[in-house]
């Protein structure tokens, strides 16, 4: 019991570090941001700040590891088995890139002052989505909406060019400049191979 709450205090902690981190990095930029001025604003000691966070780099990864960790669960929730294949696609990518406007300013940290993205939860999200695309192209053909095409190139196509313009958007300055993506990705790279009535005849 005890360690359960000694757990999540800790946990709370993390999260408390982490939001100032993330609000001052936002505010300064990340290079202009000091540890001294993140335990401040947490209300924290420098020195309990580095015994969370050895470093503001792997301050800035806990902050994206946590970012990917809630886009996973976004992901995951994301009730799509009901609806038919194409649908299922144009909801899941709306997910994906509604979680990205809603996570813009450290995207946008990120991509403005070259940080990079965490390597390995990165991949294992990107083949998580690549994945799921996938399964919902092979339904659609096998449903007939779409004509036979290569759906692990197409998986990968649609992931890559979702994660360029997440990256590419992230400084624009429109209130949500993703917002006809997931409908634009649709139209260019979907809808051209959809089954026509007189090809189904």
């Amino acid at each position: 019991m005890t360690e359960n709450r000694e757990e999540r205090r800790r946990r709370e902690d993390e999260n408390e570090i982490l939001d100032a981190a993330l609000t001052l990095f936002v505010a300064q930029g990340f290079h202009g941001t000091s540890m001294q001025q993140i335990a401040e604003r947490a209300a924290f000691s420098v020195g309990k700040i580095y015994k969370f966070f050895p470093s503001k780099d792997e301050l800035f990864r806990a902050l994206q590891e946590r970012g990917l960790q809630e886009f996973r669960a976004s992901f995951e929730n994301a009730k799509v088995g009901h609806l038919p294949p194409l649908e299922a696609l144009l909801t899941t990518l709306r997910t994906a890139f509604a979680f990205a406007t809603g996570k813009r300013d450290l995207i946008r940290i990120q991509v403005l002052e070259r940080l990079g993205r965490p390597q390995g939860a990165e991949q294992t999200i990107t083949m998580m989505f690549r994945d799921r695309t996938r399964g919902l192209l092979d339904q659609a053909i096998a449903t007939g909406e779409l004509r036979p095409l290569d759906t692990e190139l197409m998986a990968t196509m649609i992931v890559g060019a979702g994660s360029a313009l997440v990256d590419h958007l992230a400084a624009n300055e429109a209130d949500d400049p993703y917002a006809d993506i997931p409908d634009r990705i649709m139209d260019l790279m979907i809808r051209p191979h959809l089954v026509r009535r007189e090809d189904a005849r």
